[in-house]
């Protein structure tokens, strides 16, 4: 236990190999495969009713991905890591009430991956990663 780095790579090769088994698993070696009982398929699922989901995802992607930079919080003003945070929760609101208003189903195509997008501009100007 003396590393924690090391001990960290384990856990975290374990639990991805562990995950992708499983999902191999239920993809093909099932008795009734299912695609949608795979990760995937539920994330996906899941995704079309909980529109935070994508932005959550995008937060850990700009997080984990992009290390701090001259647009990440060290440097860059309060001022702007407000408006982008604002930005985001105000767009994120916005598509949830036009939802409801609507009784739609999700617009997948549209507002997916621009959900993702802010989400990852939030992630890396407020949760840089250290380089």
């Amino acid at each position: 236990m003396d590393n924690p780095g090391f001990w960290t790579i384990v856990i975290m090769g374990c639990a991805f190999l562990g995950l992708v088994g499983w999902d191999v698993y239920v993809a093909f070696g099932n008795h009734v495969p299912n695609r949608e009982d795979t990760i995937s398929g539920i994330v996906l699922r899941w995704s079309k009713t909980a529109w935070i989901l994508p932005y959550a995802c995008g937060v850990l992607c700009g997080h984990l991905f992009l290390p701090a930079s001259p647009l990440s919080a060290t440097e860059c003003p309060r001022w702007l890591c407000i408006g982008v945070l604002l930005a985001s929760a105000l767009m994120i609101t916005s598509i949830g009430v036009w939802m409801r208003r609507r009784a739609a189903r999700w617009p997948w195509p549209v507002q997916a991956p621009l959900l993702l997008a802010c989400g990852i501009a939030a992630g890396h100007v407020l949760w840089y990663q250290l380089p």
